[in-house]
C-alpha cells in the first residue's frame, strides 16, 4: 500500500521511503497544475516505488559516501539518476498528447527547485533539459557510451561491483536508456519551446542602440549656458523683465539644469555598473559551462549563472530606457537625458546622448552659517527687491508729509504764531512750522484742514503698507534661514550616506575577490560568487545614486546663500 499525503512544505511531489512509501503531494500543485497534468507527476512516483527505487537509491547513497574522493563513482551515480528517470518518464508518457502534458508539467515544477533530500525521488531529478528534448523528439537517442565513461566505469568494477549488478535491474525499457551523447538537432514542439524563448535576443535589446549612440560631451557650466541663451532666444519678450525678475529667472534655470545634469549622471555610471557586471557574470557563465563538460560543476549552477547574466541583462535595458514602476529607473537614462535636453532648449536626437563629463564633488564642504546667512540676506534677489520696495515707499511718505505740510503754513502761523515781542519772527515762524510737521499726522480734529485730510489718509494707508511690507521681510527673512539650515544638515547627512556606501563598496568588493578565488580554486559554489556579485552591483548603484544627490544638496545650499547667482552671473556675462 502505498498512502498520499498533503504536504505545504514542498514544491514538488516525491517519494520517501522503501518499507512503507509515502508520494507527498504538494498542496499549491492543486490550484497550478492541471488534472492531467497532476496524474502524470503522481504516476511518475509510483513507478519509482513499483521498481524499488529507493532502495537502490539507499545503496547509491551509501557508495558515494564511502567513494567520495573518486570521480567516477559522482559520475556513475548522476547517470543512473538520469537513467531512472527516463525509465519512469516512458512508462508515464505513451501518447504524443501526454508527453507534451507532461513536458509542460515538468516546466512548471522546474521554476521552483525546492532543496530535496538525498533520500527522496521527485519528478525533477536528472538533467530536465534533455528529459524534455528526449520526450518531444520523435528520433531516439543512441544506445552508445562515450569512452570515457567506458573507461571510468573499468577502473571500478571492483569496488562497485554490486551497483553495478543492480543497474540492469532499473533499466525496464533498454531502448530509452540516455547517455552522455545529445540527440540529433531536432524542430521543437511548444513545449520546449518555452525554455529556448527566454534565450537572451542581444539585437532587439536597448543595450546596443544606446551603446552604438555618440556621445555629446558636456560640462554643467556648458549646458546651463546654452539653456540661457536659448531661453532668451525663444522667448524675446524675457529681455523686457526688470533685473531682479531676470536673476530669479536665470537662478531657478540653473538649479533645475544642475538637478537634471547630476540625475543624467548618476544614470550614466549605473548604467555601466550594471554593464559591468553583466559582463562580468557572461564570463563566470562561461568558466561555469566549462566546469561543467570536466564534471566539476552541475547544471544547475550554470543555470544560476546564465539566470543572473539575463536578470543582469533587463535590470541594464530598464536602467537604460525606463520602467513602469515609481522608483529611480522611472524615467531611465534616456528619460533623464530628454529632461535635461528640455530644459537647455536642445531638440531630442536619436544618434547623440549627452554625456556629463564633470567630476562631482566627493569632499565635504564645510559651512560658517552665520556667515551664509548674511551673504543670503544681501544676495537673494527676492530679498532686495522687497528692500528696494519699503525704501521707494518710505520716500514717497516723506515726499507727501512734506507736500502736506506747505499746504498748511498759513494756518500754522496763524495757530502758533504770537505778537513778536522779542527776538526774530522768522525764527518762531520756523520753529512753529516744524512743530507742525511733526504733529500733523498725529492729529486729526476739526482744525485740520478739509482738503488735506484725502492727503492725510493716503498717508496714513502708505505707513500702513510699509510696515506690512516690513513684517513680511523679517517672516521671509526667518524662513530662508531656516530652509539655509535645514539644507545644511541635510547636506551633511547626504555626504555620511555617500561615505558609507562607499565603505561597503570597498568590503562586498574585497569579499567578492576572495569569494572568486575561492571558487576558482573549487572551495565555494558558484551560488556564492554570484551571490556577491549580485550585492557589488547593487552596493555600486546605491553608491552612483548616493553621490549624486550629495551633490545636488550642496548646490542647493548655494542656490539658497546666492552662491549660485553669483556663478551663473559670469556665466550670463
Amino acid at each position: 500500500m502505498v498512502h498520499v499525503k498533503l504536504v505545504a512544505s514542498h514544491s514538488s511531489p516525491m517519494v520517501t521511503g522503501w518499507l512503507r512509501p509515502i508520494v507527498l503531494v504538494p498542496v499549491s500543485m492543486l490550484s497550478t497544475l492541471s488534472p492531467q497534468e497532476l496524474d502524470l507527476l503522481i504516476v511518475h512516483e509510483l513507478l519509482h516505488v513499483r521498481r524499488h527505487d529507493c532502495f537502490v537509491n539507499a545503496i547509491q547513497v551509501l557508495m558515494e559516501t564511502v567513494f567520495f574522493y573518486h570521480p567516477a563513482v559522482w559520475w556513475l551515480s548522476r547517470e543512473i539518476h538520469v537513467s531512472r528517470e527516463f525509465c519512469c518518464d516512458d512508462s508515464v508518457s505513451e501518447s504524443r498528447e501526454e508527453r507534451l502534458n507532461y513536458c509542460r508539467a515538468l516546466l512548471k515544477l522546474e521554476t521552483s527547485r525546492p532543496p530535496k533530500s538525498a533520500f527522496t525521488l521527485a519528478a525533477q531529478d536528472g538533467d530536465l533539459l534533455r528529459r524534455i528534448r528526449r520526450l518531444s523528439l520523435d528520433v531516439e537517442p543512441s544506445l552508445g557510451c562515450s569512452p570515457v565513461a567506458s573507461l571510468a566505469s573499468g577502473a571500478l568494477v571492483a569496488a562497485i561491483a554490486f551497483v553495478l549488478l543492480l543497474a540492469p535491474a532499473m533499466v525496464e525499457n533498454p531502448a530509452s536508456v540516455a547517455v552522455a551523447i545529445e540527440p540529433p538537432v531536432a524542430p521543437l514542439p511548444e513545449a520546449v519551446s518555452v525554455l529556448e524563448s527566454t534565450e537572451e535576443t542581444e539585437d532587439a535589446s536597448t543595450t546596443v542602440t544606446y551603446l552604438e549612440q555618440e556621445r555629446w560631451k558636456l560640462k554643467l557650466d556648458e549646458c546651463i549656458s546654452i539653456a540661457i541663451q536659448n531661453r532668451f532666444e525663444q522667448n524675446p519678450d524675457l529681455t523686457k523683465l526688470d533685473d531682479v525678475s531676470r536673476e530669479v529667472l536665470v537662478r531657478n534655470l540653473a538649479r533645475d539644469i544642475e538637478n537634471a545634469y547630476w540625475d543624467l549622471y548618476a544614470a550614466h555610471q549605473v548604467s555601466a555598473a550594471i554593464l559591468k557586471g553583466r559582463e562580468e557574470a557572461r564570463l563566470i557563465a562561461e568558466d561555469i559551462e566549462q566546469r561543467v563538460e570536466r564534471g566539476i560543476c552541475t547544471l544547475q549552477e550554470l543555470s544560476q549563472a546564465e539566470g543572473f547574466a539575463k536578470k543582469l541583462q533587463t535590470k541594464l535595458d530598464e536602467s537604460i530606457s525606463g520602467t513602469n514602476e515609481a522608483g529611480p529607473e522611472l524615467a531611465g537614462l534616456l528619460g533623464q537625458e530628454k529632461m535635461l535636453r528640455d530644459l537647455m532648449g536642445v531638440a531630442s536626437s536619436d544618434d547623440t546622448v549627452i554625456d556629463p563629463i564633470d567630476d562631482p564633488m566627493r569632499e565635504p564642504t564645510q559651512y560658517e552659517f552665520a556667515a551664509s546667512v548674511r551673504k543670503m540676506m544681501e544676495t537673494i534677489p527676492e530679498l532686495r527687491n522687497t528692500r528696494t520696495r519699503i525704501e521707494q515707499q518710505e520716500a514717497e511718505v516723506a515726499a507727501a508729509k512734506a507736500e502736506l505740510a506747505k499746504k498748511v503754513d498759513v494756518e500754522v502761523i496763524e495757530r502758533f504764531l504770537t505778537p513778536v515781542g522779542s527776538g526774530d519772527a522768522l525764527e518762531q515762524v520756523k520753529e512753529s512750522h516744524a512743530r507742525s510737521e511733526s504733529t500733523i499726522i498725529e492729529r486729526e480734529n476739526s482744525k485740520t484742514p478739509f482738503g488735506s485730510r484725502r492727503e492725510l489718509a493716503r498717508i496714513r494707508n502708505a505707513a500702513f503698507r510699509i510696515a506690512r511690507e516690513n513684517s513680511k521681510l523679517e517672516e521671509d527673512k526667518r524662513l530662508l534661514t531656516s530652509k539655509l539650515s535645514e539644507a545644511i544638515r541635510k547636506t551633511n547627512q547626504q555626504y555620511q550616506l555617500y561615505e558609507s556606501n562607499r565603505e561597503q563598496c570597498v568590503a562586498i568588493h574585497n569579499e567578492t575577490s576572495a569569494r572568486t578565488a575561492q571558487f576558482a580554486a573549487g572551495s565555494t559554489p558558484a551560488n556564492v560568487v554570484l551571490q556577491c556579485r549580485e550585492k557589488y552591483v547593487l552596493c555600486e548603484i546605491d553608491f552612483w545614486r548616493a553621490i549624486a544627490e550629495y551633490n545636488k544638496a550642496e548646490r542647493y545650499v548655494s542656490y539658497l546663500d546666492g552662491t549660485l547667482l553669483e556663478e551663473v552671473r559670469s556665466i550670463w556675462n
